[in-house]
């Protein structure tokens, strides 16, 4: 099983496998050469023949192995790059989201305010048309009664002015 993420572990495992094959071959070979007479071709043929069928086969069980390791390896990086993709993707949502929550917060302050200012400014006009009507009214008034009267009138006039102002103030 490969650990390492050079693959070392794994030929190391190749290796072993291999030497074990040549090691149980060599003693193959040496049995054949002890029962065989002096004909040497024949059994040499032969287990150079099965050397080579034991090599290729341990060669194609290797790589079938260490394809098999690389192949699991891809899978776990594909996993954990999905995984790491959808974590910043749910991050980027959150602050978008974040965004949208401060500017629907700035829209309704903004609304509230112009809406309040509004009346106050309705009011204040509405106010100062009522303030021309009395102003009129007064002068009629002021030219019928007679100059003792207007003594007493000028200071009521005065807090009537006061008054006018401090509510153009709060306007």
């Amino acid at each position: 099983m490969a650990t390492g993420t050079d693959g070392k572990d794994t030929e190391k495992e190749a290796v072993s496998i291999l030497t074990a094959a040549y090691i149980v071959d060599k003693q193959r070979l040496s049995m054949l050469w002890a029962t065989e007479s002096l004909d040497w071709s024949g059994p040499l043929a032969f287990t150079a023949a099965l050397i080579h069928a034991d090599g290729q086969k341990q060669m194609k069980h290797t790589m079938a192995f260490i394809e098999q390791e690389a192949n699991e390896k891809a899978e776990e990086i594909d996993a954990k790059g999905e995984e790491e993709f959808n974590v910043e993707k749910g991050l980027m949502n959150q602050a978008r989201l974040e965004v949208l929550r401060a500017r629907d917060d700035l829209i309704t302050d903004l609304l509230s305010e112009a809406k309040l200012q509004y009346k106050k400014g309705f009011l204040c006009i509405r106010h100062g048309e009522e303030e021309e009507e009395e102003e009129e009214e007064k002068e009629e008034e002021e030219g019928e009664e007679e100059e003792e009267e207007g003594e007493e009138e000028e200071a009521e006039e005065e807090e009537e002015e006061e008054e006018e102002e401090e509510e153009k103030e709060r306007c």
